[in-house]
C-alpha cells in the first residue's frame, strides 16, 4: 500500500498530471482503504446455502400453490360471450346490446385490459391476457359504440391512420430527394 501511495506521489508530481484529491476525496479514500485493510469478508457458513433454498422452496410452495389455485379456478370460473346480436354473456348474465353504455378503452392499448360498462352501472372488467380471444369481444364492444375509433380486432384506427400517414410522409419525402439530383444534373452548369 505504501508503494501504490509513493507512486501516486510520484504521477501527481510530474508534469501533466492528474489534479491532487479534495479533502472529501481523500477521507473517502481513507476509508476505502481500511476496508481493504480488514481482509476478506468472511465467507458465510457452510450450512448457509442450502438453508436458504429449502426455505426458498417451502416458502414458494406454502405460499405459491394455493395463490395458483385460487387464480386458476377464478379464472376457469369466468365465462365471457358476445353473441351474434350484440347481446353480451358474462358469468350467466346477459347484457342486451342496448344496455351496454360504454367501454373504456383507456388502458387497453397499454395493457390489454378494457372495462365494459352497463346502463345499471355494472362494470365487467377484461383481461385480454388472462381470457382468450378478449380483443374480439372489446373490439366488437368498441367497434359498435366508437366506430371511427376501433375495429372488431380491437385495433386503434387512429394509430393505424397516423402510422400510414407517417409512412406516406416519409415516402414523399424520399421521392422528392430521389427526384431533386435528378433535376439539378438536367439544368446546364456550363457558363
Amino acid at each position: 500500500a505504501e508503494e501504490m501511495e509513493a507512486k501516486a506521489r510520484a504521477a501527481a508530481a510530474a508534469p501533466g498530471a492528474a489534479q491532487t484529491l479534495s479533502a472529501e476525496d481523500v477521507k473517502a479514500y481513507e476509508a476505502a482503504k481500511a476496508v481493504v485493510d480488514k481482509g476478506k469478508p468472511v465467507a458465510p457458513a457452510a450450512y448457509d446455502r442450502p438453508v436458504q433454498m429449502w426455505l426458498y422452496i417451502i416458502g414458494c410452495g406454502v405460499l405459491g400453490v394455493p395463490w395458483f389455485l385460487w387464480e386458476w379456478l377464478s379464472a376457469a370460473s369466468k365465462k365471457y360471450r358476445l353473441n351474434a346480436d350484440g347481446s353480451f354473456e358474462f358469468n350467466g348474465r346477459t347484457i342486451p346490446m342496448e344496455d351496454i353504455a360504454d367501454i373504456d378503452m383507456a388502458k387497453w392499448m397499454s395493457k390489454s385490459v378494457a372495462t365494459v360498462v352497463a346502463k345499471d352501472g355494472t362494470r365487467i372488467t377484461l383481461d385480454d391476457y388472462k381470457f382468450k380471444n378478449s380483443n374480439l369481444i372489446i373490439g366488437g364492444i368498441a367497434a359498435r359504440l366508437y366506430p371511427n375509433d376501433w375495429d372488431t380486432d380491437g385495433r386503434d384506427l387512429n394509430k393505424i391512420r397516423a402510422q400510414e400517414e407517417a409512412v406516406a410522409a416519409s415516402d414523399a419525402a424520399e421521392l422528392a430527394a430521389a427526384s431533386q439530383p435528378a433535376a439539378d444534373s438536367a439544368t446546364d452548369k456550363t457558363v
